[in-house]
């Protein structure tokens, strides 16, 4: 994830799942994400924090990484 902030702290973490049906074919995920963002304070205006959390309903996973729609 690309941010053009130097110093912000973004975080994003993942807690998924996928269930399997006859031949370990995943049939659905379930699970969520979330993304915060802290900002420190600047040109006088106070230090944020930002977040949202999303639900998952499809993950691909592959070596050391996992992508969702």
């Amino acid at each position: 994830m690309d941010h053009p902030v130097p110093g912000d702290d973004i975080r994003v973490t993942v807690d998924a799942r996928a269930f399997h049906g006859v031949g370990h074919l995943p049939v659905r995920s379930e699970g969520t994400f979330r993304v915060s963002h802290h900002t420190d304070a600047v040109n006088g205006e106070p230090a944020s924090d930002h977040w949202g959390e999303f639900a998952v309903d499809c993950l691909t996973t592959g070596g050391p990484v996992a992508t969702g729609p």
